[in-house]
């Protein structure tokens, strides 16, 4: 077990990981430390077949850790139980999985137990169309509730960590300025200082800026056509450098985009910030995770768990109760039991009045139907 630093040394490390993903094998010791653990990793699968995954690791005995990807992994009873859970909901053992069962299982007596596997805390970090990611560390005698609410904090940081990553195609800037790196992206990627005058724009960013939906620039000065956007704007360029966050924008016509600030005010970020004296990257890209935008957004709106948020999601994408225990494997009956739930915590008791409760709160949401009647999310 490493020695634990502090959460502002661990997030500053880890932001530096998001323009140089290779940095992740020195940082994980220290998320490792930091959740006082002996393991710490973060994988991706890929949802596209031809398309690598991402995996990093640290603590791991390696001839331990091909026994368990050649025989044990597929019959881990933790990989099922996640479906369950959505992004952002780090559990543990216990929380997924009848103690006395699991210690029964066939994984349990012949991986977990012989090779003191320990305690495990995992969290889904990313599920969209395109791969689901995730986070762990292990090796804890027994996770506490602490340290579930400690794990939960990191799970925002570390998915706009790799969505920059991905935005920036995994690419390092060790040989290249940032600026240089960030004209190759087809994402819209603009460089700003304190006063969120422009110092940079790449093509993607000029078009994006002279369409002016939701962003332009005034006089050399980023701003955003509506008030509430350019409150949100205002306060997370100029926020100290640890407490960024991704930002919805929304358009006249009810459609938004999202915009990841990547801070470029210290560490190996302020290298490649201050030649062009820029204290912030906004990267503006579609919203790529379902569970990302709306699960998360609902449960921190109506203070609700995440498996209520998703029927809540569910219901304002149109889904009937029966289609919603169909599409997470559960039946009506729990369904009916989160909806309870969800009309006791809202103060509502009819589905027509929860959905319009949930639409006028969270205003970035919009619910259009399809000629067949089902409902997207815009």
């Amino acid at each position: 077990m490493t020695d634990s630093p502090d959460l502002p040394q661990l997030l500053a490390a880890m932001y530096d990981c998001a323009i140089v993903p290779d940095l992740w094998p020195r940082v994980l010791p220290m998320l490792a430390g930091y959740m006082e653990s002996r393991t710490a990793a973060i994988g991706a699968r890929s949802r596209v077949g031809d398309k690598p995954g991402f995996f990093v690791e640290f603590g791991f005995d390696s001839e331990v850790h091909e026994i368990y990807v050649s025989n044990y992994r597929a019959i881990n009873p933790r990989i099922n139980a996640m479906k369950m859970f959505g992004v952002d909901e780090p559990v543990r053992t216990e929380d997924v999985l009848d103690t006395e069962e699991f210690e029964q299982s066939t994984y349990y007596k012949e991986f977990h137990l012989p090779y003191d596997v320990g305690d495990v805390l995992l969290a889904k970090i990313i599920e969209d169309v395109h791969r689901i990611v995730g986070c762990n560390v292990s090796g804890k005698h027994r996770y506490t509730l602490d340290d579930v609410e400690r794990f939960r904090a990191l799970c925002p940081h570390i998915r706009r960590i790799l969505t920059i990553s991905d935005l920036l195609e995994r690419r390092t800037v060790e040989r290249n300025s940032l600026a240089e790196v960030m004209n190759h992206l087809s994402a819209p990627v603009i460089m700003v200082d304190e006063k969120q005058r422009i110092v940079h724009s790449n093509t993607a960013a000029q078009e994006f800026l002279a369409e002016g939906k939701t962003l332009s620039s005034i006089r050399g000065v980023l701003t955003a056509s509506d008030p509430r956007n350019q409150e949100g704007l205002r306060r997370v360029t100029r926020a100290p450098d640890l407490d960024t966050k991704s930002l919805a924008l929304e358009s006249d016509e009810g459609r938004f985009t999202v915009a990841t600030v990547l801070p470029l005010t210290s560490g190996l970020r302020g290298t490649y910030g201050k030649p062009l004296s820029a204290s912030a990257a906004i990267f503006v890209h579609n919203q790529t995770s379902f569970d990302e935008g709306l699960v998360t957004a609902l449960a921190a709106a109506f203070a609700v768990t995440g498996a209520e948020a998703r029927v809540l999601s569910a219901l304002l994408e149109g889904l009937s109760l029966a289609e919603i225990a169909a599409r997470f494997q559960i039946s009506v009956n729990t369904v009916r039991w989160h909806l309870k739930r969800l009309f006791d915590k809202t103060n509502t008791n009819r589905q027509g009045d929860l959905i319009r409760l949930a639409s006028s709160a969270i205003p970035q949401i919009r619910v259009a139907r399809d000629d067949k009647g089902q409902g997207k999310l815009h």
